[in-house]
């Protein structure tokens, strides 16, 4: 019911700027205000944007196309990736292609407030062995990197970022490059430590993927909404991942068993990835 005063800070190639187009933005309550990229970074390649308010929780969201001088080649929306902090985990992205062609992907890193080095390790969701790694990579306070990850076989994979400082990261993938192709951004996933509800949206090929950060084994329960078959036993390995299917426009429950997981939900197709 309290207008929120909303400042977009941007990180980009020269650091840490406050756009003029980002400064003292007024959110009516129950209402919303679009804000162009273009007005906040222009010409930057890998921008950053942190969403701060006052007076007034909100929530942010960021809506990217892209075309092709007349062909249209993707389309995503997503929210807020995971809080800084110096271990992050994106636990599922699709890397889509053809024989040797490039899967389009890529991750970014930003250290917001410590210069610092990170290593970024690639995975298969469910498997241990190393599909590509990336060592001692130096951040410099408020300027983004990008890391090519155009190699990777075709796949779904877990990325696990660590670092000497707090960092924020995601992943972004496309299914190609021609008309009818689709891209998206997967971002890193907060803990889980209590009994929490999913939607699944309709979508193709809907699968969550479950993270163990821990140095133990956790044996956590998926429950849907229907009750289809009863509590599912999901057993992660200390360290390891897990997959499992899902159904587009169900509502399960995920119960960590007392341990902590991280997870996301992720879409596929030949022309349609998403991830959340």
């Amino acid at each position: 019911d309290v207008a929120a005063r909303v400042e977009l800070t941007v990180f980009g190639s020269e650091g840490r700027t406050t756009p003029d187009a980002g400064a003292g933005i007024l959110v009516p309550p129950k209402q919303q205000r679009i804000v162009p990229l273009a007005s906040l970074a222009l010409g930057e390649t890998s921008p950053v944007v942190l969403v701060s308010a006052t007076q007034s929780p909100v929530r942010a969201t960021l809506q990217s196309t892209l075309t092709r001088t007349l062909v249209p080649v993707g389309v995503d929306q997503g929210g807020a990736t995971g809080l800084p902090r110096a271990q992050q985990t994106i636990p599922a992205f699709s890397a889509l292609g053809e024989g040797d062609e490039p899967t389009n992907t890529s991750v970014r890193v930003l250290a917001p407030s410590d210069d610092t080095t990170a290593s970024v390790t690639v995975t298969p969701v469910g498997g241990k062995a190393v599909a590509a790694s990336f060592r001692d990579l130096a951040l410099t306070t408020g300027i983004p990197i990008e890391i090519d990850m155009d190699k990777l076989p075709p796949g779904r994979y877990r990325v696990d970022i660590d670092a000497g400082a707090p960092v924020v990261a995601s992943v972004h993938a496309a299914t190609g490059a021609d008309a009818g192709s689709d891209f998206a951004w997967y971002g890193t996933a907060d803990d889980i430590r209590v009994p929490s509800l999913l939607a699944v949206a309709p979508g193709p090929q809907p699968q969550l993927a479950i993270v163990n950060p821990g140095a133990q084994e956790v044996a956590a329960v998926l429950t849907d909404g229907a009750g289809a078959g009863g509590p599912r036993e999901i057993r992660i390995p200390a360290g390891g991942s897990a997959s499992v299917d899902l159904r587009a426009g169900e509502l399960y429950r995920l119960d960590p068993a007392g341990g902590t997981l991280r997870a996301n939900v992720t879409f596929s197709a030949p022309d349609a990835i998403a991830g959340y």
